[in-house]
């Protein structure tokens, strides 16, 4: 409660002697405001005001002063101190001129903005004399005792005590005092102050909340009471130790509970009670253990970078001995391919994590990233996770302010209708900003089911996309989509006999149906019509199950090959070679933007001639499904394959001619089928058509000529 009487014991110096104040001292009254600027508006005529005072120029002094006044005698313009200061030169400068009714009036109005002032004692007696009256006239006094100490306003403007008893100076008038202090019950009420008295307020501010003071070892924990954050504990002054304690207020009587959650660290929750009436708890320091596990990195690629939540930590093979128990991700990076491992650590912990990499396609959002764009993508991300060669990423925050560093690319990348070298240059450009394989984005199907999107695959080097349709909600379609994006790359060497194979109804085994001049076949003396019907003595019903013994043995391996011919059976000896393979133009179930990096990946390991050779070839026959004329050529000029039966040199010139044909080089285009067609032995793919053949074809619907 306040109490208030009336000013009538006795004189100021006389009651602050008779109470125990700290310092002996009273507080001044002090406006709280915000700072001013570096180069107030108005500090210039001021100064121009107070050097022509000094000159005793007081007329010429007023003059600079009364427009100065006009223009802040305003509560909007917030220049307080510099009001003040005007009118107390002006009140001197019209006193210097005898005007003594203009000087009160200015003192009045400076008293007004802050009653506690005084003239500097180096003033003359006579204006101080003058000035103490008009005080006299216009200032009361409050004798404010605050029990237990606070904050005290008077309408408004905040008083800093010092001590639990204060003396303020106030303008006479009506005035609201508000007490407050943490945890009290605040005190208002409105007294009437008359000039030239004093009142004393007694004020008592009850307890109605408690508080809480907890600090932690480690600091940089999270505290929460009840449910309720109340803020993080703040470091010591140490490089090590406690940390600052923080204190939690407005705590009612009754039981409670502390939270305390630190990263590394486990959780604690603490009960306490705050007793009626309510009291200041503290309790003391709280031990925070650790909670960490072990992980262990292990890369088929030394030197992949490895990152941790987003923060890389250090290159593989790695051990980290640090990781905090809870959901982490961690994640093992190359140029193109990533690991990414998500999953709850618990204290104790130690798992060995090896990267297996998946080609790495960054998510793009739909336009300005928005709340829902990124639901969407992190839902794609998630329901094509089990892909076994391709890694769907939703963009983190960094990646989508990478994203958008780049300009308009991701808008060039997304546009159909922009030319395949364009798309292809842009998507390159993003690709390596982003540190990523390729990129990809998902737009609604509209009218189909619920949740349907088309998904578009986009590989560094390609301007051409790769399209799937994808239902969230459906088991089947995800499952499609996801043996799509799971394709393995394609066998582009293939162990060989060298001969034709086919399957023949109700025949078990595999019958030859060509058997090239120098093959392995033609040297172990297998000719047209026989059938192989086992293996070192294992039988093969078809051309599937004689391939799979073929691959399990190798190149080089030496076979006994048990041939069936009418109704004679014979064995042979036979040694298995290779024969390179190309994967076929309008193959559907694999996508070309999947192919585009499993062909680079082929030609940089491949470290046979006949290996690097195939390798180009297929690397060619993907870029020309990607309608990249100028790369399938660069790649097919280093594809050195013989004359001969399969794919060979006339596979080569067939598919030069393809891309000839698309940048109108027809006259060498022409030369290129003469020579396929030339290549009877030659086919497309291994069990596919002759060149020959699609060579005449050529020839025929472009040239109007024949072989």
């Amino acid at each position: 409660m306040i109490a208030m009487t009336g000013y009538t014991c006795c004189n100021r110096e006389e009651w602050m002697s008779g109470r125990l104040l700290a310092g002996g001292m009273f507080a001044a009254l002090l406006l709280v405001s915000g700072s001013a600027p570096a180069q107030p508006a108005g500090d210039a005529e001021l100064a121009e005001a107070e050097r022509l005072f000094d000159a005793f120029q007081f007329e010429a002094a007023i003059s600079v002063l009364d427009p100065l006044i006009d223009r802040f005698d305003d509560p909007g313009a917030d220049r307080t101190e510099l009001l003040a200061r005007s009118y107390e030169l002006r009140g001197r400068a019209a006193f210097n001129l005898g005007r003594a009714q203009t000087a009160r009036s200015d003192f009045i109005r400076l008293l007004e903005s802050d009653a506690s002032v005084r003239l500097p004692a180096d003033a003359s007696p006579r204006l101080i004399e003058f000035f103490d009256a008009v005080r006299a006239e216009t200032v009361g006094t409050l004798f404010v005792t605050m029990d237990p100490p606070g904050r005290l306003v008077v309408d408004g403007r905040e008083i800093l005590l010092d001590a639990l008893n204060t003396v303020v100076d106030v303008v006479a008038g009506s005035h609201t005092i508000l007490a407050t202090l943490p945890g009290h019950r605040e005190q208002r009420q409105d007294v009437v102050i008359v000039a030239g008295q004093g009142y004393s307020l007694d004020i008592r501010l009850e307890r109605v909340y408690g508080s809480l003071t907890v600090a932690t070892d480690p600091p940089g924990a999270r505290v929460s009471v009840d449910g309720q954050y109340a803020g993080e504990t703040a470091p010591g002054i140490g490089p090590s130790g406690p940390s600052v304690p923080i204190l939690v207020t407005d705590l009612m009587s009754g039981q409670h509970q502390l939270r305390l959650e630190r990263p590394c660290s486990a959780p604690q929750s603490v009960p306490f009670n705050i007793p009626d009436p309510p009291v200041d708890a503290d309790i003391g320091v709280i031990q925070l253990e650790p909670a960490i596990a072990t992980a262990i990195i292990e890369s088929p690629v030394d030197g992949a970078m490895v990152y941790v939540d987003g923060v890389l930590r250090g290159r593989a093979p790695t051990r980290f001995d640090d990781i905090c128990a809870g959901e982490r991700e961690i994640e093992v990076r190359t140029q193109r391919r990533r690991f990414v491992d998500r999953r709850d650590w618990r204290a104790g912990d130690m798992m060995t994590l090896r990267a297996d990499f998946r080609w790495a396609f960054m998510l793009l959002p739909d336009g300005p990233a928005s709340g829902r764009d990124n639901q969407v993508l992190s839902r794609v991300e998630a329901a094509l996770q089990d892909s076994q060669r391709v890694l769907l990423l939703s963009p983190t925050p960094g990646e989508l302010q990478a994203i958008a560093a780049t300009g308009g690319l991701m808008s060039v990348v997304t546009n159909e209708f922009r030319s395949v070298a364009e798309r292809r240059a842009a998507g390159e450009r993003l690709a390596d900003a982003l540190n990523v394989q390729g990129v990809a984005w998902v737009t609604q199907v509209e009218g189909g089911a619920p949740d349907t999107w088309s998904l578009s695959v986009l590989a560094r080097g390609s301007g051409v996309t790769d399209t799937l349709r994808v239902s969230l909600g459906d088991l089947g379609s995800r499952a499609a989509a996801i043996r799509l994006l799971s394709a393995e790359a394609p066998i582009i060497v293939r162990p060989s006999l060298g001969v034709s194979l086919v399957d023949v109804a109700d025949v078990e085994g595999a019958a030859v149906v060509r058997v090239p001049t120098g093959s392995a076949g033609q040297i172990a003396g297998l000719t047209v019509g026989d059938v192989v019907a086992a293996v070192n003595g294992i039988p093969v019903t078809s051309t599937g199950e004689l391939g799979r013994a073929l691959a399990a043995r190798g190149v080089g391996a030496e076979l006994s090959l048990s041939v069936r011919r009418t109704a004679r059976s014979r064995t042979v000896t036979a040694r298995v070679s290779e024969t390179p393979d190309v994967v076929p133009l309008d193959d559907a179930s694999r996508l070309s933007n999947l192919l585009l990096p499993d062909m680079e990946d082929a030609v940089a390991v491949s470290a046979t001639a006949l290996g690097q050779s195939a390798a180009r070839l297929n690397l060619a026959a993907t870029h020309i499904r990607l309608q990249n004329w100028d790369r399938a050529l660069r790649e097919l000029n280093q594809a050195v394959l013989p004359d001969g039966p399969g794919v060979s040199a006339g596979t080569v010139s067939y598919l030069t001619a393809l891309c000839l044909l698309e940048i109108s080089q027809l006259s060498a285009a022409e030369a290129a089928l003469r020579r396929a067609v030339a290549a009877e032995e030659s086919v497309l793919f291994v069990g596919g058509p002759r060149v020959s053949a699609l060579a005449q074809e050529r020839l025929r619907e472009l040239f109007g000529q024949r072989r």
